[in-house]
């Protein structure tokens, strides 16, 4: 990754005030007010070049707000303030992460944990999953 990332100065396209590279691992989102479509392009031919594969299926421009996207486990999209009702751009959980946690949820309360404390239980729930606030808080716990 580190060398798509180091792919762009010589072509021109630094990382500029209109042109942020975010990366984890082998995941990517460029984020960029225009010439989406061309920062498409570059980093096709960057990754053909450097011999990695560029996954078509994840890969698309997204406009904001009126789109969405997903990365590490949170959906990027238009939110409504609950006190305001006002718009803005911001984060929430993704519907897959959610699914997850209602998944771990659901097998840690199944019928045959009624017979274990209760707080086993959550202690269990809480070492496995990082506890709800991790999946609903944007930052890592300390």
């Amino acid at each position: 990754m580190r060398r798509l990332v180091l792919g762009w100065k010589p072509r021109g396209l630094s990382v500029s005030s209109t042109l942020a590279i975010v990366t984890y691992a082998d995941d990517l989102v460029i984020c960029c007010r225009h010439r989406a479509e061309e920062a498409l392009a570059a980093l096709r031919q960057i990754a053909y070049q450097d011999r990695l594969d560029v996954n078509e299926d994840k890969t698309h421009v997204c406009r904001l707000p009126e789109g969405r996207f997903d990365f590490l486990g949170y959906s990027f999209e238009r939110c409504y303030s609950e006190r305001t009702g006002r718009s803005y751009l911001g984060s929430r959980p993704s519907r897959k992460s959610i699914q997850r946690m209602v998944e771990a949820i659901s097998a840690q309360t199944e019928r045959k944990m009624l017979c274990l404390d209760a707080e086993i239980v959550v202690k269990r729930h809480e070492s496995e999953t990082g506890g709800v606030g991790q999946l609903l808080s944007p930052w890592p716990r300390q």
